[in-house]
């Protein structure tokens, strides 16, 4: 089953890479990066793992950062940000990626899937999602009706959807 309520899960904070070793030096900083979602961060261009990131020995000075994600989030996926990093500092930023809601009503059923990830029949409680574009498919077997539809959250709103598969 899904996640209804990521944003309140709370973040894991990755454990260090190697007992002993430190995240900072006199020389370098590092950042911890958190999200409201899973997704995958880069800094200035290059991969650093999924988050929840522990990001070590980085040179002080401003740092490109990028989260995406994950494709099953659907919707405005990626999140670009500069972060300042002190010699000897962790710093830590929190990306949030903001939410609305969706509310399918279908008649008479559906089985529910949206950016491929499967909800299971209607009716359904709203689904919280990322702000932006979607893609919902609705599939009733015993009528043989099948429907693709495109649908774009608002951040903070809640978005009805009304489908009749017999039409």
């Amino acid at each position: 089953a899904p996640v209804e309520n990521e944003d309140e899960r709370p973040d894991e904070v990755p454990a260090d890479d190697k007992p002993g070793e430190a995240a900072v030096s006199a020389d370098t900083g590092a950042m911890l990066l958190t999200a409201n979602v899973r997704g995958e961060v880069y800094v200035d261009g290059r991969h650093h793992g999924r988050l929840p990131a522990r990001i070590k020995r980085l040179p002080p000075g401003e740092h490109r950062v990028r989260v995406v994600a994950s494709a099953l989030e659907g919707g405005n996926r990626t999140r670009e940000l500069s972060v300042p990093v002190t010699a000897g500092q962790v710093t830590e930023r929190r990306v949030v990626f903001n939410k609305g809601r969706l509310n399918l009503r279908v008649a008479p059923w559906a089985n529910v899937k949206i950016n491929g990830r499967n909800y299971g029949p209607t009716p359904l409680a709203p689904v919280s999602l990322l702000e932006g574009k979607h893609d919902v498919v609705l599939e009733n077997a015993e009528l043989k009706a099948r429907k693709q539809l495109s649908v774009t959250i608002q951040a903070g709103q809640e978005t009805e959807l009304k489908v009749r598969m017999t039409e």
